[in-house]
């Protein structure tokens, strides 16, 4: 399906619909555990927020593909610095995300074509202050066989990157946040040097493929098959998520559940009389029993603690993406949380009397010591598996939330982009 901006709309509707919860307001592979979950999440996040940060500077016009076709050198050179400033600030972006945060996505080879096409964006730049400071036309910098020359060599850098990138089928949301704007470095230099308008189309039209590529999910290295594999693990981790104890207790819905109920019931057992046998006595008096006890019933403690489940805003700090102040995430990150326990209270309050106990009877007439207790037989409860087992899984949600984020704001850039390609090609066909 080709990459439009309402196919993407509809798509990402269909996963939103996969959610675990509902999405509020805004934010393992090598070993299952929060912590390795968590790093994940927060990575993408910033990737998230990286992507979102590109498509408005691109909605600004900041990315917009050239259209200067006449040789006027000013008009050319202002924009071919918007194309600078996009190009710049995607794979200074990039560049400073963490290495390898997402394995899913096979960095390290893609990375080295990024900083390559970076590097003919720095050569280009010196191309274009040479322009400005050394030719009064641009028909006379394009007469000039050494600018040519060095021009050329910075367009052969740019295409071995460019094929660097194809050859392993960087299709990925990295590179998806890089093509609109690298589309447009290619198509400035192609203006600069003076290229005839069939030859350009030419060139663009090739490009479309990257469009193609990045929205075909059956492209294993595609922007749209990371996320519809991200939207596949989400939805079973989902169903196990529900299948975990807590997660029917809660049903797997923003609210509370009870962890567990524990109790003292203070409580001495009785002392029977028993026989005892006196020697030396005559054997009517032998015999006589020892004084029993009554048993003794104290009071009946309960003491219970509550989880909660609620739907977090994923916030990314302005110094993780270069901006002026912290970023929101357009998805939430579901926290499963142990409440601290109640107060003391008595069995028959109506707060615990309904509520399932595990109940130890002690001799004990000390309430602090009672209370001291029921916290520790909470402490150690052997619903701690449970809970555990729960908290993982929803840190591996979220981790599938966020790289569901990712791609969609990575595809949403390209679905932007792509109507201008295509206006401008027809333009130059015209």
């Amino acid at each position: 399906m080709p990459l439009t901006r309402r196919g993407l709309l509809t798509s990402t509707a269909a996963l939103a619909g996969s959610r675990l919860l509902p999405a509020a307001s805004l934010a393992t592979l090598m070993a299952p555990t929060p912590v390795r979950a968590e790093f994940i999440t927060a990575a993408l996040a910033v990737a998230s927020a990286v992507a979102g940060m590109v498509a408005a500077h691109n909605r600004r016009g900041g990315g917009a593909v050239l259209t200067a076709m006449g040789q006027k050198l000013d008009v050319l050179i202002n924009q071919v610095a918007s194309v600078q400033q996009s190009v710049a600030m995607v794979l200074d972006r990039l560049a400073a995300l963490p290495d390898r945060i997402d394995e899913l996505l096979r960095e390290n080879e893609a990375r080295n074509g990024r900083i390559a096409i970076k590097a003919a964006l720095g050569r280009y730049a010196d191309q274009i202050h040479s322009v400005r400071s050394g030719y009064p036309t641009l028909e006379s910098y394009r007469q000039d066989a050494k600018a040519m020359a060095d021009l050329q060599a910075v367009l052969n850098a740019f295409y071995d990157a460019w094929s660097r990138l194809k050859a392993q089928e960087a299709y990925d949301p990295y590179t998806a946040l890089l093509v609109p704007s690298a589309i447009a470095l290619e198509h400035s230099m192609l203006l600069l040097r003076g290229d005839q308008p069939h030859g350009i189309v030419a060139r663009m039209e090739r490009d479309l493929e990257w469009f193609d590529k990045v929205a075909d999910a059956a492209v294993p290295t595609s922007a749209a098959a990371y996320r519809a594999g991200a939207a596949t693990r989400l939805q079973a981790l989902v169903e196990k998520a529900s299948a975990t104890h807590f997660g029917r207790a809660l049903a797997m819905k923003p609210g509370t559940a009870l962890y567990e109920c524990v109790g003292v019931d203070d409580y001495t057992p009785p002392i029977h009389p028993r026989p005892r046998y006196r020697p030396g006595l005559s054997p009517d008096l032998a015999f006589d029993e020892t004084p029993g006890r009554p048993a003794r019933h104290g009071p009946r403690e309960r003491m219970y603690a509550n989880v909660a489940l609620e739907e977090q805003q994923v916030v990314v700090p302005a110094r993780a993406i270069g901006a002026t102040q912290d970023a929101v995430a357009d998805f939430t990150r579901p926290v499963l949380t142990r409440l601290p326990p109640s107060g003391v209270l008595a069995a028959g309050d109506p707060q615990v009397s309904a509520l399932p106990a595990r109940i130890q009877a002690q001799d004990e007439r000390d309430g602090n010591k009672r209370a001291a207790i029921m916290r520790d037989m909470l402490e150690r409860s052997p619903r701690a598996a449970d809970f555990q087992a729960l908290e993982v899984l929803l840190a591996q949600i979220a981790t599938e939330r966020a790289r569901i984020s990712f791609a969609t704001a990575a595809l949403g850039v390209m679905a932007e982009a792509r109507p201008r390609v295509e206006a401008i090609i027809r333009d130059l066909r015209a």
